[in-house]
């Protein structure tokens, strides 16, 4: 087996996910082992590229190759952080390092997903993780884009840091799939310049059931995402003074806390997709608001397209009945299960003239992805009369305002 022997820089920054960790650059994960050296002790590290190099050498694994670490790049830095069990795919540290970047967690199911959240918010201290709705929704978010669009044989890398005093939270996921580009150019065809793709996907209703119609003419069965997981990433990070920074393929594209989008070519293309979204995390409060606010505009201009009845509906004896609980902390956003329930029970008692009934009371939030794919295709399938036959239970008005943004461009339909 060929060995190559690579220097790791001993500040790994925002920066460095732009312009490689290695001094070379981001390798090919290929059947070479790799010896990691460094010229001096690593003594800062960021989530951004700690959850890159884990997705770098899990992939590197994966095709056969090794990663050797020499005594120079050792430490107990890169180990109370992570980065020598990601690099050689060792044993996960139990505790890193407070205030800076938490071992990476491997998630690649549901169960897993719900056991990182809690085990992130161990790592990194956060106190009130079970009512971070910007974490819980940047986190969710963030993993189903790997699930549904990466393609990823190596599953999502996820980091994050909690700096308390500094009131700031960054969270970072990666994994090493087709990348975001290749993705909408699948979905939009190759009519589109890169770095025109990667502006776009930041933006509403690019990907998704919204973008069906008005781009590609399909229809929206099969498809089980909204199109809004990074628009929603982006707003958290602008409306709390905070950054995302999103790296697929040959590019880089920045979102700063006066909410302009810059794309830029990277010296280092990275294959896959990184996400990192930084906050402050005394504004995210606010910044759940205001987002739900501007989001929620276009529903209230027309009433008419609103599809659901909330809480007050006489459902009749023979109404299915379903409860979708809270799986991150209180945020409601198990995906697969709300696509069960969808398939399984609403569906059919839709089908069968039965009203439904969905009880959302178990969590304060609710993800935008998570109840699309619950409730998008069942109220489009009620038709006009799914406001006398679809009742959702909620108490918090997020959750109201995500289901009233489903319903109203389900009901954008029959326009």
């Amino acid at each position: 087996m060929a060995v190559k022997e690579i220097e790791l820089k001993s500040r790994l920054r925002l920066e460095s996910m732009t312009t490689g960790a290695f001094t070379c650059g981001w390798p090919e994960a290929d059947k070479t082992r790799y010896r990691i050296r460094s010229a001096s002790p690593i003594e800062h590290l960021e989530p951004g590229p700690l959850a890159m190099l884990a997705a770098w050498a899990a992939a590197v694994r994966k095709a056969g190759g090794a990663i050797d670490v020499d005594d120079s790049a050792r430490g107990p830095y890169a180990y109370r952080c992570g980065l020598l069990s990601a690099l050689v795919g060792g044993k996960r540290v139990a505790q890193g390092i407070p205030g800076h970047a938490a071992p990476v967690h491997v998630l690649s199911s549901e169960p897993s997903r719900a056991e990182g959240f809690a085990m992130l918010g161990a790592d990194i201290g956060l106190d009130n993780i079970e009512t971070d709705g910007a974490f819980a929704k940047a986190y969710s978010e963030a993993l189903n884009n790997v699930s549904e669009h990466a393609q990823s044989d190596v599953g999502a890398q996820v980091a994050a840091s909690h700096f308390d005093r500094a009131g700031r939270m960054t969270f970072a996921v990666a994994d090493r799939g087709i990348g975001i580009v290749a993705h909408l150019k699948r979905r939009h065809g190759a009519g589109y310049a890169d770095p025109e793709l990667l502006q776009m996907a930041l933006e509403p209703a690019v990907s998704g059931t919204f973008a069906l119609g008005k781009v590609s003419g399909r229809t929206h069965y099969g498809v089980s995402n909204a199109g809004l997981g990074l628009y929603v990433m982006r707003n958290i990070a602008q409306k709390s003074k905070g950054s995302l920074t999103v790296v697929t393929g040959g590019y880089v594209a920045q979102v700063g806390a006066d909410g302009n989008v810059d794309v830029r070519s990277c010296d280092a293309p990275w294959a896959g997709t990184s996400l990192c979204v930084s906050y402050q995390t005394a504004l995210t409060g606010d910044a759940m608001t205001a987002i739900q606010d501007a989001m929620n505009v276009a529903v209230h201009s027309n009433r008419k397209r609103e599809r659901i009845t909330f809480d007050a509906m006489q459902v009749g004896s023979n109404a299915v009945q379903v409860r979708l609980r809270a799986t991150y902390g209180a945020a409601i956003a198990d995906k697969q299960h709300a696509i069960r329930l969808r398939d399984e029970e609403l569906l059919p008692a839709i089908r069968d003239n039965r009203n439904v009934v969905i009880d959302l009371t178990d969590g304060s939030i609710i993800a935008h992805s998570c109840a699309h794919a619950l409730l998008y295709q069942v109220i489009v399938e009620a038709g006009p009369a799914s406001r006398s036959r679809v009742c959702v239970r909620a108490k918090t008005r997020q959750i109201k305002s995500v289901v009233r943004q489903v319903s109203y461009f389900a009901g954008a339909l029959d326009e």
